[in-house]
């Protein structure tokens, strides 16, 4: 099969394809005389085993790891499992930081509705709101 219609199997696009290849995640291709790639069933089972991996976030050297221990004859389903967990836990520390976050925003944001426009700044003052937050954070 080449390229093109392996692109209709498993939902990646060609250049996606040939960068996996590039990036040794996959073996290269084999070549017909004219140069084409051809895939057979055992490249499109590692393609679709690839892009379900990438679909997690995991990265590229972690799919090469879980491949490699595949193709030598070990169960890589205990390495995914823990690798799934610490990406999941920085998942979960990234909501965190984006819930205080936005907070933090919030507060701003209403702090912002309070602050008298007409009144005269002094000269140094950028805006009270922030120097109020850094004073509160510092």
């Amino acid at each position: 099969m080449q390229i093109s219609e392996a692109v209709e199997v498993v939902g990646l696009s060609a250049k996606t394809i040939r960068y996996y290849e590039a990036e040794g995640v996959i073996p290269e291709a084999r070549r017909l005389p004219n140069g084409y790639r051809v895939y057979d069933d055992r490249d499109l089972r590692r393609l679709r085993t690839v892009a379900a991996a990438r679909a997690l976030d995991l990265s590229l050297d972690d799919i090469r790891e879980l491949i490699e221990l595949a193709s030598n004859g070990h169960r890589p389903c205990p390495r995914l499992r823990t690798v799934a967990e610490q990406r999941r836990d920085l998942v979960r520390q990234a909501i965190n930081d984006l819930v205080a976050l936005e907070e933090r925003l919030t507060e701003t944001i209403e702090r912002s509705r309070q602050v008298d426009e007409n009144r005269s700044l002094e000269p140094s003052t950028i805006c009270p709101v922030l120097e109020a937050a850094n004073e509160r954070n510092g």
